[in-house]
């Protein structure tokens, strides 16, 4: 849904004046080398155009509602009398709780894929209120607002994306670097979600390591000496999951230079050999498997890597509908039902 007709939606809904509306646009978070949910480890992502969008106006009534423009649900929150709630946008709300006039109606539309927008989605929120409570924040402080306590990485890349670039995150650091895939798209495919038994045994890990190993703060920090003189602490799964780090630290770093020098080809090599890292150590289950194989069998596609119950792949626009009707087929002949897929390009976060 483009903004104009977000605005105008709002109107019939609200009745408000267009001088009284503030606009935000976050989009899906892709991950292309890395993991984002390992806290104190570098990652490589972009945001996509499947975003959520928000039309916002601020009202002195001391509640915020939240309604979804497609479904009509809504969340109400009222500042004086918040009962505590554990998710994501109570603990937002609720860091205005003491701007006691302040309120606000906030509707959105959201193309996100289901699943994996929970982020994107809280972001456009905390975007929103701030431009109605005229609250300005550095990237950080944002990140820290939504993660609120919790793994601040994923929000510092969505706050810090652009399009036409991706960024290099590990905490509240980023670094942006081109992403030069002009006539190209990012096509992502969605297959039913999973544990993601990889990224929680990584972290136990690391806190393992980290009580014989002090100074090391971070995974990039974990060189292969340090990783054998633990190898006795760890299940072998585990030693098999941290080489895999290790090995993504120095492909990220080689991303950095690719990127900085535009060299999509050798990027996309780098990406496909990440995929291969993870297969390796059993990190990915049959079904992602299938998918990067056969993408990568594919004319037109580029590189291929899963990130948690999704496989992303750039690949040339001319050949994105043969790819998809090849995949659709092969995919539900072998596993019985058909993933989603969602093409796009990279966004900013405004």
């Amino acid at each position: 849904m483009n903004q104009i007709k977000l605005k105008n939606d709002f109107y019939k809904r609200c009745g408000v004046g267009s001088n009284h509306l503030v606009f935000s646009k976050v989009g899906a978070l892709c991950t292309l080398l890395g993991h984002k949910e390992l806290k104190n480890s570098e990652f490589l992502s972009c945001t996509l155009s499947m975003s959520v969008q928000t039309a916002a106006h601020r009202v002195d009534s001391g509640i915020i509602k939240i309604e979804d423009n497609r479904s009509g649900a809504y969340s109400a929150f009222c500042l004086n009398s918040l009962i505590p709630d554990k998710s994501a946008i109570y603990k937002i709300v609720s860091r205005f709780s003491d701007m006691q006039s302040f309120g606000a109606e906030i509707l959105y539309d959201s193309t996100l894929p289901q699943g994996v927008g929970e982020i994107s989605f809280n972001a456009a929120i905390l975007n929103s209120l701030l431009k109605l409570a005229d609250i300005k924040k550095d990237i950080a402080a944002k990140a820290a607002m939504c993660a609120g306590g919790q793994n601040i990485a994923p929000y510092t890349a969505v706050f810090s994306a652009k399009k036409g670039y991706c960024s290099i995150v590990c905490d509240t650091h980023h670094e942006l670097l081109p992403l030069p895939i002009t006539g190209c798209k990012i096509l992502l495919i969605q297959t039913e979600k999973s544990d993601n038994d990889f990224v929680q045994a990584s972290q136990k890990a690391f806190y393992v390591i980290r009580r014989h190993f002090p100074h090391v703060t971070s995974f990039s920090a974990i060189t292969p000496d340090i990783l054998e003189e633990c190898g006795k602490y760890l299940r072998t799964a585990d030693i098999k999951y941290l080489r895999h780090i290790i090995s993504e630290n120095t492909r990220i770093e080689n991303a950095r230079k690719c990127l900085k020098s535009c060299l999509i080809s050798r990027f996309a090599e780098i990406v496909n050999a990440s995929q291969t890292s993870l297969e390796s150590c059993h990190a990915v289950n049959a079904e992602r498997q299938f998918i990067a194989h056969m993408l990568r069998s594919l004319d037109g596609c580029l590189c291929a890597r899963q990130d948690d119950n999704t496989v992303a792949a750039i690949v040339y626009e001319n050949a994105v509908d043969s790819i998809i009707n090849n995949l659709r087929f092969s995919f539900t002949a072998r596993f019985g039902y058909e993933p989603l897929f969602y093409v796009a390009d990279t966004c900013d976060t405004n």
